[in-house]
């Protein structure tokens, strides 16, 4: 069942991890309504109003995903066209931008990915641009929490430091509302606290305590194969799709 903490394009990858309907081809629709995937939250639901899933044609998807690769171009020049103003001073156009679809922080120049307004606003729009912050904000609590409580996926690209930080692994093992969850999807918390868990420092991976509360069992002697934590890495490529993550490779850095 779906939550109203989720946003559209979450409750699209459930269905297509389900069903197999790819999510460009879903139409969402509640009450006379289509959800729309930039909503931020699915709370207009919370009177109990059902959503219907109308599937889109294929070929019709198909000219979605070409508008989108375009919007992506646009988005782009804009960002080109914005940063001389940038350069005066002035963020509150690439603010804007990022607010909008955070992958854009890749395009910026070092100076601007060491805002913290602005990647805080692109790690919250998108997840995975953390990869694109530069390290000391991806040392930042704050920052790798809002990447991280958004998605748990979003640990495995920050700092070392917090990586092997047990207590903030520990913090984003048990996300947000984790009560709320635990009486009504004790699934989905341990499903996220693994996720989180198989993102963590290596060394970490072995804490009996946090191997608790992602309910696995003592972590293996070590061994040839991997060592320690091993048995985490099945868990990503499924619950990747259920979280709806895309992998950002991060730019080369010494850590």
């Amino acid at each position: 069942a779906a939550k109203l903490t989720w946003r559209p394009d979450k409750l699209k990858a459930a269905v297509e991890r389900v069903t197999g309907i790819p999510a460009l081809e879903q139409v969402l629709i509640a009450g006379t309504c289509e959800l729309d995937d930039d909503q931020p939250l699915l709370q207009g639901l919370a009177g109990g109003c059902h959503v219907t899933l109308v599937r889109r044609a294929p070929e019709a998807a198909r000219r979605l995903r070409r508008a989108s690769e375009a919007l992506w171009t646009e988005l782009g020049e804009l960002l080109e066209a914005e940063l001389s103003e940038a350069a005066g001073g002035d963020l509150s156009a690439i603010l804007a931008l990022v607010q909008r679809d955070g992958r854009l922080l890749e395009r910026l120049p070092e100076a601007i990915r060491a805002n913290r307004r602005i990647v805080l606003a692109a790690v919250r729009r998108h997840p995975d641009a953390l990869a694109h912050a530069v390290d000391a904000l991806r040392a930042d609590r704050e920052v790798v929490q809002a990447a991280a409580l958004r998605c748990p996926f979003a640990l495995q690209h920050a700092h070392q430091a917090l990586r092997s930080d047990r207590h903030f692994v520990a913090e984003v093992m048990q996300g947000e509302d984790q009560v709320e969850r635990l009486l009504t999807h004790p699934k989905e918390v341990v499903l996220w606290a693994r996720c989180s868990l198989s993102c963590a420092a290596p060394a970490l991976q072995q804490d009996p305590h946090l191997r608790q509360v992602a309910g696995l069992a003592p972590a293996p002697a070590p061994s040839g194969d991997g060592g320690p934590g091993t048995p985490l890495r099945a868990l990503t490529a499924a619950s990747k799709r259920f979280y709806g993550w895309s992998e950002m490779r991060p730019r080369s850095r010494s850590r």
